[in-house]
Formats: structure tokens, C-alpha cells, sequence
């Protein structure tokens, strides 16, 4: 449709649309990827684009990944031109920033997730749930 359908009311800073483009948070880089459609509660079904010298096209087989929506830190995005797409300047530099803080926060929170689980004794689904926890009061809270 060419209408986008509000697939998350409750997001705190970013609406999550169908068909829209955003910046999804990965360990090594940020990809820029449009929603296909809400899997269930905070799960996305994410298009990537592929990047070449700040041009996105799309690759040749579909590079498709479920994403929660802590990780999708930037958007929606206006994307310009038929293919090559292109983004503007100005969401480059909030993208690569935004990254940047987002990286610092999840390192935090590695950190102490290391800390406790260098105790023998602490339990292993305890610290699955502290984990996803601690991200959560990090990302979406800070």
C-alpha cells in the first residue's frame, strides 16, 4: 500500500512504520533497512539496503533479519532517487552519532554483564534475564 501502517504506537522516540526506512544498530556498522512488516510485540521483519560509497542499492538475493526494536535507533528515513538511494547529509551525521552513543551504551552494559558472570555461583538464565534487563534500561531509558 502506499499508505504506512503505525506498527508501534508505544515506541518512545522512534515510529515504527511499514514500508519506511531506518538505521538498525549491528555490532560492527549500522545498515539502513525497510520495515516489511511487525513479527509480534517489539520483533520487526527488516529489507537491508547494501552500502557503496554512500549509496544504497539492493542486493541481488534478500538480506532479510528479525530486529527488535531497541535496535532500530534511527528514523524513518527520507530516501532519495530511484536506485542508487541516497540519504541526506545531515541524517548521515545523526546516524554515524547516534551509532556512536548507542555502542558506548551497550559496551556499559557488556561490562557489567561480564562482571557478574565472572561469579561462578551467579546462574545462567539469571543472567540471560539481567542482560536484557540492563540493554533495555540503557537504550530505551538513558
Amino acid at each position: 500500500t502506499d499508505e504506512a501502517v503505525d506498527l508501534d504506537k508505544d515506541q518512545n522516540e522512534i515510529k515504527i512504520s511499514e514500508e519506511k526506512y531506518y538505521a538498525v544498530y549491528y555490532d560492527q556498522k549500522w545498515f539502513i533497512g525497510r520495515v516489511i512488516n511487525k513479527i509480534y510485540h517489539e520483533k520487526y521483519k527488516i529489507k537491508f539496503l547494501r552500502e557503496n560509497l554512500e549509496a544504497y542499492f539492493w542486493p541481488k538475493e534478500n538480506d532479510c533479519d528479525i530486529v527488535n526494536k531497541l535496535y532500530i535507533f534511527y528514523g524513518p528515513l527520507k530516501m532519495t532517487g530511484i536506485e542508487p538511494l541516497k540519504i541526506s547529509r545531515h541524517d548521515r551525521l545523526k546516524i554515524d552519532t547516534s551509532y556512536k552513543e548507542m555502542k558506548k551504551k551497550i559496551m556499559e552494559v557488556s561490562k557489567i554483564i561480564s562482571a557478574f558472570a565472572r561469579r561462578k555461583y551467579f546462574p545462567e538464565n539469571l543472567l540471560y534475564f539481567m542482560e536484557a534487563l540492563l540493554t533495555d534500561c540503557f537504550l530505551v531509558h538513558s
